[in-house]
């Protein structure tokens, strides 16, 4: 089994089950799902790159803020199709705190070019969750459209 997504049922909003082998994994396969949501990723150049660096009290708190992040960026018409955490403590059971550092990378939208799909609104709250399961990471997100 490898990372990844599914789809989830839900009235109104857009929901996914997210998996991962370990944190990083588990972010970047939620970044993905929500952005193939918004455009077909296959239609965005890498051409320029987002610098981040985000950090938390916990771990639900630093995911529902990397995908924050990247609708703030979209919002102010960034695409990315490129998710990298180069350093974390996403693992340290210890921590007081977490934080990650990373970049995008993805390009400013082109009408021409994406298509917006589905608008995504927000990063709910609602039957959020983020927990190790065993040896795999795993997380509840819905977003409001």
């Amino acid at each position: 089994m490898s990372s990844g997504y599914k789809i989830v049922d839900h009235t109104a909003d857009v929901g996914f089950r997210v998996w991962g082998k370990n944190g990083p994994e588990l972010f970047i396969e939620a970044a993905y799902a929500m952005m193939s949501q918004i455009v077909n990723l296959e239609t965005i150049k890498c051409v320029q790159k987002q610098v981040i660096h985000l950090e938390e009290k916990n771990l639900e708190s630093l995911l529902h803020r990397w995908l924050r992040e990247i609708l703030f960026y979209f919002d102010k018409g960034l695409i990315f199709n490129q998710f990298h955490i180069e350093k974390h403590n996403l693992s340290d059971k210890k921590a007081s705190e977490f934080y990650l550092d990373g970049y995008w990378a993805g390009e400013p939208i082109d009408l021409n070019r994406h298509e917006i799909c589905i608008e995504i609104k927000a990063v709910t709250r609602h039957n959020f969750y983020l927990r190790a399961n065993g040896p795999w990471w795993e997380a509840n997100i819905l977003f409001d459209v």
